[in-house]
Formats: C-alpha cells, sequence, structure tokens
C-alpha cells in the first residue's frame, strides 16, 4: 500500500492546472530541456519553477538567383535559464527585416521570452559552442553538462512535488528501493492523462 499511497499523493500533487506553456517562434528549435516535459506534450507544458532549455536559431534564406539552392543559418545553441509561473510563455527572435541582419542574428543569437499578458521576462542565457558536425549531436546530454548535472542524471522534480514526494515516502519506515525511485521518476515525467490511467490500475492491484 505504500507505493498506492505514494502514487495517490502524486496525482493529487499535479501541477497540470497550473502548467504554462512553451511555445516557440518558427524560427527558434527546442533541442533538450530540463526539467524534460512528458513525451509527445505538443506544446510542452512546464510547472512552476526554474527551467533550463537549449534553443537554436533556425533560419532559411531564398535563393537569390533561379538554380541556387535556398541558405540555411543555423546558430549555435542557446542555454536558456528561465524562472516559469502560471502564464504561457513564448521564445521568439528580435524583428529580423534583411539578410544581413539574420546573418548577424545568427552568430550571436539571444532569445526574447514574453508571457501571455504581453510582459517580456530577462532570462539568464549564454551561447553555447559546439566544436565540429552537429549531427546526431546529443543536446540533453550537452544541456546536462552544461548546467553541471551528470549526463546521466534523470529530470528533476519540480519543488512542490519534491516536497510529496517527501511527505509520501515518509508514511513508512522502510527505506525506498532503486525500483521505487525509477518508478517515481516515470511517473513524474507522463502526462497528466498517462498519471489518471496508472493510477487507476495500480490501485486495482492491491
Amino acid at each position: 500500500m505504500r507505493f498506492c499511497s505514494l502514487l495517490l499523493a502524486l496525482w493529487l500533487a499535479t501541477p497540470s492546472a497550473n502548467a504554462a506553456k512553451l511555445m516557440l517562434a518558427p524560427d527558434w528549435q527546442l533541442l533538450a530541456m530540463t526539467p524534460a516535459a512528458a513525451e509527445g506534450q505538443t506544446p510542452p507544458l512546464l510547472a512552476p519553477g526554474t527551467h533550463h532549455l537549449l534553443v537554436r536559431y533556425e533560419a532559411t534564406l531564398p535563393a537569390r538567383v533561379n538554380g541556387d539552392n535556398d541558405e540555411t543559418l543555423r546558430s549555435d545553441p542557446v542555454l536558456v535559464t528561465l524562472e516559469i509561473g502560471q502564464e504561457d510563455v513564448t521564445l521568439s527572435p528580435p524583428a529580423l527585416s534583411s539578410d544581413k541582419q539574420k546573418r548577424q542574428f545568427a552568430a550571436a543569437p539571444t532569445v526574447i521570452v514574453t508571457t501571455a499578458s504581453g510582459h517580456n521576462q530577462t532570462p539568464t542565457q549564454r551561447k553555447v559552442t559546439v566544436d565540429g558536425f552537429q549531427l546526431g549531436l546529443n543536446y540533453q546530454q550537452l544541456l546536462l553538462t552544461q548546467i553541471g548535472q551528470p549526463v546521466m542524471a534523470t529530470p528533476s522534480v519540480p519543488q512542490g512535488q519534491a516536497a510529496v514526494v517527501a511527505t509520501a515516502t515518509s508514511m513508512d519506515s522502510q527505506a525506498a528501493t532503486p525500483l521505487d525511485s525509477q518508478l517515481q521518476q516515470l511517473f513524474l515525467q507522463a502526462s497528466p492523462e498517462q498519471r489518471k490511467r496508472f493510477i487507476g490500475w495500480a490501485v486495482q492491484q492491491f
């Protein structure tokens, strides 16, 4: 029953009602993020708290002469650390009206973060220089390395959920097993709908 109680406590603390949507302008590409959003969420839903994003500016410049190929601009990744509340946020570049401005911006990109109410945030951000060819690069590992987390670390738990996990775990004097920790992390990474389905199944097993 201890694990069932833990699941129920986590379900009651699910922040889906307070989650904010993360939306990106067409020229921004999301490469990695931590804590990770649930798989398949479009746009990603972010619980209130600190989030680290790895994004890249990518734009296409149409060919000026027939027969030439379009030019694709890709910046180095940008590490963005921002505080998420309950408002949706949008990542966008500044207004760029010429090919020259777009090339200059791709060399030194900066993210503009705007809330749903129209306020601009000032996130911490810096360019992450990547040497060599980026195709096949594991951006999630790159992100974890940049923020000082072990490469194999699992996504961190938002503060509110972490408190509930601690409370639920204290219900039983037994130390949590590695399987308990793995199940907890999988549960936290699931979407709200997946959590509800799993809880319904788990309760029937007791």
